[in-house]
């Protein structure tokens, strides 16, 4: 694994993200081992831990909810992860129900009981369903 990533490898992410701002302009960027997606009505932060083989969702909001568009993304992340040899995926801040739900229906498991929750999926090297 490389200590840094490409827009090479999140074209499909941004495909997923410019399907769901309906029009809206897209921008993103990365910086060292961090991905932005912006669009004003959705937002991808992600970062990569080389060193402790772990991808981290620091913030996801998807303009149209519950069509599917968190799960592709997930989806993706997931086939990332396992293709880069990472061994976690974490969902950093979760505060809502429904993403509580979204996180527990996809196989994470929460990390710290405080106001603001993390979880925590344990990848393994068979092909993950979403």
């Amino acid at each position: 694994m490389t200590d840094t990533i490409t827009s090479t490898d999140f074209q499909e992410l941004l495909t997923i993200f410019e399907r769901d701002a309906s029009g809206n302009v897209l921008e993103h960027w990365f910086s060292k081992n961090r991905f932005f997606i912006t669009s004003g009505v959705n937002e991808c932060v992600l970062r990569v831990n080389p060193t402790f083989k772990e991808l981290t969702i620091s913030n996801i909001q998807v303009q149209h909810r519950r069509k599917g568009v968190a799960t592709q993304t997930l989806k993706f992340l997931t086939d990332y992860a396992l293709k880069k040899g990472l061994d976690k995926i974490i969902l950093e801040a979760v505060i809502s129900q429904e993403m509580k739900r979204f996180a527990l229906k996809h196989g994470f498991e929460e990390k710290e009981a405080t106001a603001i929750c993390n979880f925590e999926k344990i990848l393994s090297r068979e092909k993950e369903t979403i």
